[in-house]
């Protein structure tokens, strides 16, 4: 199977059924805004200036992204 040294090419198809069955890929999106939030929430702490702004952007943009 997928923790065996050599995949088989029916592997990756095994691989695929389980994350659309755990729904990993909705989880893992969703963590990843819920880390932005928090990213951004602590840079709110620190005054305004570019470097404050490119860091969230930066966070909202890595949680938002599609690839």
């Amino acid at each position: 199977m997928i923790e065996e040294s050599e995949q088989q090419p029916e592997d990756l198809e095994a691989a695929l059924d389980r994350i659309a069955r755990t729904d990993a890929i909705g989880v893992t999106l969703r963590k990843a805004e819920e880390y932005a939030a928090k990213a951004r929430e602590a840079l709110a702490l620190f005054p305004e200036c570019e470097i404050r702004s490119l860091l969230i952007e930066t966070a909202s943009y890595s949680a938002s992204r599609e690839r």
